[in-house]
C-alpha cells in the first residue's frame, strides 16, 4: 500500500505532491509511533487528513482529477495506518499480559496463592520499612508455622498436605486486610504475615483468631477425609515512634522466629509476641 503510494507521488511532481508526501508521513506517525488508543490516533489521523483535503480545495490550484488522486492517496495513507497500527496494538496488548502473567508467577507461591520470598525481599518489606520510619509508624510482623506437618504428609499423603496449606493460607488472607498487609509462603509450611500501621495489642489479637479458626477448621480431602491441624505463631513489633535503632529485615524476621520457636518448645498450638526496643 504505502510503495504504491510513494510510486504515484514520485509520478506526479509537484509542491502539492511533496505535501501529501509529508501528510502521508504524518498519518504513519500517528498511527504506529504514538503511544495511545487506537480510536485517539484515528480521530487525530482524520481530522488532519480532512484539514489538509481542505486546505488544498480552497488553495484552487487543482483540477478535479488532481484532487481525487490525492484524495484517494490520503484515505489509502489512513487505511494502511490503521491496519498496520490495529495489529501493533493487538501484539502489544498480548506481549503485555504475557508479562503480567510471568511477572506474578515470579512472585506468587503456585500451591497457595500468596507472595514468594522473592516478591517479600525485593518489594514489599524494606519500602515498608523505610515508610514506618519516615511517619514514625508501628509495624507488626507474624511468623506462622503447622504443627505436626510432616505426620500430616505420612498420614494422608502430600496431595492431603497441599490441601491443608491450602485452607491455611485461604484463611490468612481472608482474615488480614486486602493490598494493605502481605502474606507470604516462607518456605515449605511455613507463613510470615507483615502487617504495616499494627501494634503489638493487634497483631497479638489478630493472631489468636487465626490460631483459633485454624484450630476450628477441617480440610476435605480425598473419599470425603476430614483433616483438622493447628498453627503455632510468632509475632513481633516494632514501633518506629519510639526507636531509632536500625531495623532490619533480617531482624524483624528473626525476632518473630524466635517468637514462633517458642511456641512450638512450648507445646504448640499457641501464640509467643515480642515488642522490639
Amino acid at each position: 500500500g504505502m510503495s504504491a503510494f510513494m510510486l504515484i507521488v514520485v509520478h506526479r511532481p509537484g509542491e502539492l505532491s511533496w505535501h501529501a508526501m509529508s501528510m502521508a508521513i504524518m498519518l504513519a506517525v500517528v498511527y504506529i509511533f504514538i503511544p495511545n488508543r487506537l480510536v485517539y490516533s484515528l480521530a487525530v489521523a482524520l481530522c488532519a487528513t480532512g484539514l489538509f483535503i481542505a486546505l488544498a480545495f480552497a488553495m484552487g490550484s487543482l483540477v478535479p482529477s488532481d484532487m481525487l488522486t490525492m484524495s484517494m492517496l490520503l484515505v489509502l495513507s489512513n487505511t494502511f495506518g490503521f491496519v498496520a497500527a490495529r495489529r501493533y496494538h493487538r501484539l502489544w496488548r498480548m506481549e503485555y499480559r504475557a508479562q503480567s502473567i510471568l511477572r506474578n508467577l515470579s512472585m506468587n507461591d503456585p500451591l497457595t496463592g500468596c507472595f514468594n520470598r522473592r516478591y517479600l525481599q525485593e518489594k514489599f518489606l524494606e519500602s515498608e520499612i523505610l515508610r514506618s520510619r519516615r511517619y514514625g509508624l508501628s509495624l507488626s510482623v507474624i511468623m506462622c508455622d503447622l504443627d505436626h506437618f510432616k505426620a500430616i504428609n505420612d498420614t494422608y499423603g502430600h496431595h492431603g498436605g497441599d490441601a491443608v496449606l491450602r485452607t491455611f493460607a485461604e484463611l490468612l488472607k481472608k482474615m488480614t486486610r486486602w493490598h494493605i498487609d502481605c502474606v507470604v509462603r516462607y518456605g515449605g509450611e511455613e507463613f510470615l504475615l507483615i502487617l504495616p500501621e499494627t501494634n503489638l495489642h493487634d497483631a497479638a489479637l489478630l493472631t489468636e483468631r487465626l490460631r483459633d479458626a485454624f484450630a476450628s477448621a477441617t480440610t476435605v480431602h480425598d473419599a470425603n477425609q476430614s483433616i483438622s491441624a493447628t498453627a503455632s505463631f510468632g509475632v513481633t513489633c516494632v514501633d518506629f515512634a519510639l526507636t531509632h535503632e536500625a531495623i532490619t529485615l533480617e531482624g524483624l524476621i528473626s525476632s518473630a522466629d524466635g517468637m514462633l520457636y517458642g511456641a512450638k518448645r512450648d507445646g504448640r498450638n499457641q501464640v509467643r509476641s515480642l515488642q522490639l526496643p
